[in-house]
């Protein structure tokens, strides 16, 4: 999955909006996380994340809210073991569950007296002991919101769920869709146009599906056959290839791949409307 530049403006502009930081994280767990990159979140949470990796609590914490906002399609409410209040709020396109849009890791109520005493130890019980004056320092930095304005980012963050997942589905054709298989094809031919076996039966067998199936794609999504493709990027090759006068043009067909000087002169002719020889004629 590709989190695209207008994911990032999205929460970029919730975090402008609202002073919390806002994180992305798609399902699918090959991809990173996608934040704002000038908002990541309190230091506080960044610095914890680094020392407990996998074995901190907020980490566990995270992964049953995302489990949970998937399966009830509603925003799940965490508090963290700081107090720090943080929502998950599931994201859907039409492929399904996409991912969860993570956002908060910020106080909703003031300092209360004894908080950082508190803190202390329970990032001495996670074993932090030698990072605790640190941490605190940059836990008194957390910014603090009113818990309206809180449940008003939640509303925000909801609604923002939906253009996300718009983002998402304009900037990635989903796997194994047609649009995935032209998008996988068009590749293939960009890198492989002038050679000979650049065609239908190498990509399909590339991609791992059918002839048949990639035809009928190919064809309905872009209105011309991967074979015509082809064979237009191997004309325009030559076409530029004429300016150069110590070429052959035999030596130019088999340049751009194709296997003999008499399917050149077809293809080319079919394509332009004139022979090869002509064209060069015209542009020398």
């Amino acid at each position: 999955m590709v989190c695209c530049e207008e994911t990032r403006e999205v929460l970029r502009a919730f975090s402008d909006a609202t002073g919390m930081a806002g994180t992305f994280h798609p399902a699918d767990g090959n991809t990173a996380p996608c934040n704002s990159e000038d908002r990541e979140g309190p230091v506080f949470c960044r610095l914890v994340s680094e020392r407990l990796r996998e074995k901190g609590p907020c980490r566990a914490a995270l992964s049953r809210g995302v489990e949970d906002a998937a399966k009830s399609r509603k925003p799940q409410f965490l508090r963290c073991f700081a107090g720090l209040r943080h929502v998950v709020v599931p994201v859907f396109n039409g492929a399904g569950f996409v991912g969860s849009l993570l956002v908060g890791q910020i106080k909703d109520r003031p300092h209360k007296k004894g908080i950082l005493p508190q803190i202390s130890k329970r990032l001495r019980a996670l074993g932090l002991d030698a990072e605790v004056k640190a941490l605190l320092k940059a836990y008194s930095k957390v910014p603090v919101t009113t818990a309206h304005r809180f449940e008003a980012a939640v509303r925000l963050a909801t609604a923002l769920s939906g253009q996300i997942a718009n983002t998402l589905k304009a900037g990635e054709a989903q796997l194994g869709t047609q649009a995935y298989c032209v998008e996988q094809m068009t590749a293939f031919a960009d890198d492989h146009y002038l050679t000979a076996d650049c065609n239908l039966r190498a990509v399909a067998k590339h991609l791992g599906f059918s002839d048949a199936y990639l035809c009928r794609a190919f064809h309905a999504r872009t209105g011309q056959t991967f074979t015509h493709h082809v064979t237009s990027r191997r004309i325009e090759h030559a076409k530029a290839s004429f300016v150069q006068k110590h070429l052959r043009v035999v030596d130019i067909a088999f340049d751009c791949g194709f296997a003999s000087i008499s399917q050149f002169n077809r293809a080319f002719k079919m394509e332009t409307g004139v022979t090869p020889t002509a064209w060069r004629m015209r542009v020398l």
